[in-house]
């Protein structure tokens, strides 16, 4: 076997076993989720007003007559596009709104209370609904296209992540 078949057989065991088992993970919400576009990382603000991370699970289901799997329909009240040419970090601060921030490239890192740190890469949902308490730090590590969605004050992103 050549390099080149070796590195192409390789990559093929690694894809199938990064997605092997996602069917056992998906009521898993507390476990660490592989596959990108498979989870919504959630930073919120619990009672004390510390903030968190949660990563959820998104529910999919098949809709009869197709191939593609979808989760429920987002409400939303607006879209923003955003782009960070340089590297830079953004101290304690509370998102201005509830919005879905999905990073289209670039490498982000966020803090919340305890020092507890989460990248953010390309490909990545991540819903920040920590409107009161102590926040969250963001790092922008390299230049970062985002784009935030704010959805309304009702809306449940525990209950989306878990209807499909």
């Amino acid at each position: 076997m050549n390099r080149r078949e070796l590195l192409e057989s390789s990559g093929a065991a690694i894809l199938a076993t990064a997605f092997a088992g996602m069917d056992e993970l998906e009521g898993a919400e507390d476990k660490k989720i592989s596959a990108l576009g498979k989870r919504v990382i959630r930073i919120y603000a619990g009672a004390g007003g510390e903030s968190h991370v949660q990563e959820l699970v998104i529910a999919t289901k098949t809709t009869p007559g197709r191939t593609t799997r979808n989760a429920s329909a987002i409400p939303s009240t607006g879209a923003i596009y955003s782009e960070y040419t340089s590297s830079s970090t953004e101290d304690w601060h509370r998102t201005p709104a509830r919005q879905f921030s999905i990073s289209m490239s670039g490498e982000i890192e966020v803090e919340v209370s305890g020092g507890t740190k989460h990248a953010i890469h390309p490909g990545d949902m991540v819903f920040l609904e920590d409107l009161k308490g102590k926040g969250h730090i963001t790092r922008i590590l390299s230049p970062v296209t985002n784009i935030f969605i704010r959805v309304p004050d009702s809306f449940d992103v525990v209950a989306w992540a878990r209807s499909a």
